[in-house]
């Protein structure tokens, strides 16, 4: 059983009435009981259970306004379920996906992040950590285990040197930390406990520093050119930030 799970943040779900969460899942039993245990909220959005992404495709026209997906991948990796995540970005396109996986390892985190996946729950998990990552996706923010994440190793980037080194301040770094990993501003400023635009005169820093015109920019140039936080010496891509 894992313990001590990592939410990205704490922000309070605003409910969409127009929100749907669909939950794909070929065990009948388990889609049902996860259906009614988030239906039992006084708060709760709509939800839709269905068995296989083709069930979805099918009866998806009908149901316009969903709002996440949680599809289970029982023993299979997330590289099996290429067929079916691709279909799933055709059928909704800009819908959140959420992961239910039985396989618990550092490579299954990192193959779903770099698949867009925007949250990964492991079976292990208890009722209310799942209901409580999918309000943290419908909110807008990411999901990891806080094990798995710490398991992933940093990746290594070569130590910048003379010009090409950008300079940023500890705060700047902290923020970076959670652009790189895709947290929108607001997640990044209860975090950090800073106000929003706080946090957004941080980032037009950091891209005014870095020369980039917009975020996507900004991740490769961090990746090509380096950068180096705060008094320190030494290169760093910046890590994912943690709360104060």
């Amino acid at each position: 059983m894992m313990s001590g799970i990592m939410i990205e943040s704490v922000i309070p779900h605003e409910k969409v009435e127009t929100s749907t969460i669909v939950i794909i899942d070929p065990r009948i039993l388990f889609r049902e009981s996860l259906l009614c245990q988030i239906q039992m909220k006084g708060d709760a959005p709509n939800v839709l259970g269905v068995c296989t992404v083709t069930h979805w495709q099918q009866v998806a026209p009908a149901h316009p306004g969903a709002s996440v997906i949680v599809i289970a991948a029982t023993h299979r990796r997330v590289a099996q379920m290429r067929s079916e995540l691709d279909t799933l970005a055709i059928i909704s396109p800009g819908v959140p996906v959420i992961l239910l996986s039985e396989i618990e390892d550092d490579h299954q985190v990192t193959e779903a992040m770099r698949r867009g996946l925007r949250g990964f729950i492991p079976m292990t998990s208890s009722l209310k950590v799942a209901q409580s990552a999918i309000a943290l996706v419908l909110a807008g923010g990411r999901f990891v285990p806080s094990e798995l994440l710490c398991a992933i190793p940093a990746p290594q980037v070569p130590e910048p040197r003379g010009a090409d080194a950008v300079r940023l301040t500890e705060r700047e770094a902290a923020v970076l930390g959670g652009l790189q990993i895709g947290k929108p501003n607001k997640v990044i400023a209860y975090e950090l406990n800073m106000c929003t635009n706080t946090v957004k005169v941080h980032v037009r820093n950091i891209m005014k520093k870095l020369q980039a015109k917009n975020r996507t920019e900004l991740a490769y140039l961090v990746n090509t050119r380096g950068v180096v936080a705060g008094e320190r010496s030494a290169a760093m891509r910046v890590p994912p930030s943690q709360p104060d």
